[in-house]
């Protein structure tokens, strides 16, 4: 018996926060960090083999912080898949990046 084992597929998430001084419009500070994010295509094992499309998403905000200066964050996320699911994807891809924004949000 030959037991095959399907990686599922992982998207990659991207957020960058950054801090600006608006006087002089000048990045005081920037973190960019990377994560894997599974996917809910994980099922499907053409993904895993050889994409055919990647979803991309993207999503920032900027609060002002006074005294001309202002925080800014980013939230992005690319996915593989089938051509078939290019609109579930996207509205999965939508909804992560805003819900992670959200929370880097509340923590501003």
């Amino acid at each position: 018996m030959t037991v095959v084992m399907v990686k599922k597929p992982e998207g990659t998430a991207t957020i960058s926060k950054k801090l600006v001084d608006g006087k002089v419009k000048k990045a005081i500070g920037e973190d960019v960090t990377e994560e894997k994010v599974q996917l809910p295509v994980g099922s499907h094992p053409m993904v895993a083999a050889k994409t055919l499309c990647e979803v991309g998403f993207e999503a920032s905000y900027t609060k002002n912080l006074g005294d001309y200066q202002s925080a800014k964050v980013g939230v992005s996320l690319k996915v593989p898949c089938i051509s078939a699911e290019v609109d579930d994807v996207f509205s999965y891809a939508s909804d992560w990046v805003n819900a992670k924004l959200g929370k880097i949000v509340e923590e501003l």
